[in-house]
């Protein structure tokens, strides 16, 4: 994930969230075990290290600050709604989820 999406979506999510409410979020997002198949943490997580990740014979898309702060966005919301997630993606010109205070 590019460092100044990651700052700018954490920052967003903490300014409406104490961060006791937030603790656990962060703390699977980063560690990602014992995560259910369907946490959006978890898909969240591999989605941006598969992103990072250069495939064989591929090149590498450049994904921009938006797409990754709106992933970031969708992904917490659904956790916060404790809503399982079957997959993450982003469609262009998609509006910026409004932030859930938990």
């Amino acid at each position: 994930m590019i460092k100044s999406a990651a700052g700018a979506a954490s920052y967003l999510v903490a300014r409406k969230n104490s961060a006791k409410k937030i603790e656990q979020w962060l703390e699977g997002l980063i560690e990602g075990a014992g995560l259910a198949k369907t946490d959006a943490r978890l898909k969240l997580r591999n989605l941006m290290l598969n992103m990072a990740r250069r495939q064989a014979g591929e090149g590498r898309r450049r994904h921009d600050t938006r797409e990754q702060v709106v992933l970031y966005l969708t992904a917490f919301n659904a956790w916060a709604s404790e809503e399982p997630v079957s997959r993450l993606r982003y469609n262009a010109g998609e509006p910026v989820p409004v932030i859930p205070k938990i």
